[in-house]
């Protein structure tokens, strides 16, 4: 029962086409409400996607997914309590595991992560499918992470991968992990051969530069080092592969990398100025950590301290403990 699977354009786009006849209908079935709010959700359009999800529940009050879809699009937009709201319709209707599951993030993101990661740790056993205890595995990195233990995030995003290597949420979760830790080869090994999916493209990308920055910054020390010359030869090309993609997407009216083409701004183009308005765009839509930290990045590195005002105040109401936010805030004068 996982919600929030990330979904290509193209894909949605057949999906959208299939539903052609119910797209506009607010009297559609449940099972198009639910497949035309997932669509929505994939594509962020968020608030149309709680609209079909709102009517759902209501005339289905025991879907089970219905209700599990509503709560991670409410977490998402930053609306904790409605979340919670959402997941309790599911004591009566979804087993334990799947019960924690909806709750952790929320939970995780409201100053309760301990409690959201023992929960859903104890109940992991029960899940019915690999699928399930990818999701949940997924879930506990999340919680390590914004705990303030990337070494406990790590591990669990590589034990998702063993179970799951196609899971590109968790490929590209383990590589922001590894891009902090300047890590860069092994982000180009967890990357190579999938420049088909945007987010570890960007991944890629990201490696790229970084790689080949450090070694324009020491190159004494690279001198003769076959492979950073590679790293860097390579790095105009998949740049430039990603920048094309970032293109079609705004040609597509497509919102849904926003945050991801705000990180490309600012690490490769160093165009601190794009990199926070596609921050500020971003945070409109969607309000989840790592939207928090693009909008506080990206107003550190343009020097315009009150852009940063939103994400402080997320800060300050959901009293997440991840240190690399509470490091930005405390830069920019918030609360650490």
């Amino acid at each position: 029962m996982p919600a929030g699977v990330r979904r290509r354009p193209r894909f949605l786009g057949r999906a959208q086409g299939a539903l052609a006849a119910w797209w506009d209908r607010a009297d559609a079935p449940v099972e198009v409400l639910l497949l035309r709010a997932t669509i929505r959700q994939a594509r962020h359009e968020f608030a149309t996607a709680l609209v079909d999800l709102d009517r759902l529940t209501s005339v289905a009050p025991d879907d089970a997914q219905g209700w599990l879809t509503r709560a991670v699009v409410l977490a998402v937009r930053g609306r904790y309590d409605e979340a919670l709201a959402s997941c309790a319709a599911l004591d009566r209707l979804a087993p334990p595991f799947v019960r924690a599951a909806c709750r952790a993030p929320a939970l995780g993101l409201t100053g309760r992560a301990a409690q959201a990661a023992q929960t859903l740790a104890a109940a992991l056993p029960e899940a019915h499918s690999r699928a399930e205890v990818a999701w949940g595995r997924a879930l506990l990195a999340d919680l390590a992470l914004w705990s303030g233990d990337d070494a406990g995030a790590e591990a669990m995003q590589r034990a998702v991968l063993a179970l799951a290597p196609d899971d590109s949420y968790a490929r590209a979760a383990l590589c922001d992990r590894l891009l902090d830790a300047g890590r860069y080869d092994e982000v180009l090994a967890l990357t190579d051969g999938r420049d088909a999916d945007d987010t570890l493209l960007l991944r890629r990308a990201l490696a790229c530069a970084a790689a080949a920055a450090a070694a324009s910054a020491a190159p004494a020390a690279n001198a003769g080092a076959g492979p950073v010359r590679t790293t860097a030869s390579a790095a105009g090309p998949v740049i430039d592969m990603m920048a094309a993609r970032f293109e079609a997407s705004r040609l597509r009216g497509d919102r849904v990398h926003q945050r991801e083409e705000s990180r490309f701004a600012l690490a490769v183009r160093h165009d601190a100025a794009a990199a926070l308005r596609l921050a500020q765009e971003n945070w409109q839509v969607q309000r989840e950590p790592a939207d928090a930290r693009v909008l506080l990045e990206a107003a550190q590195a343009a020097g315009v301290r009150a852009a940063a005002q939103p994400a402080l105040d997320w800060l300050a109401r959901t009293a997440i403990a991840w240190p690399r936010l509470r490091a930005l805030a405390a830069a920019l004068g918030g609360a650490p």
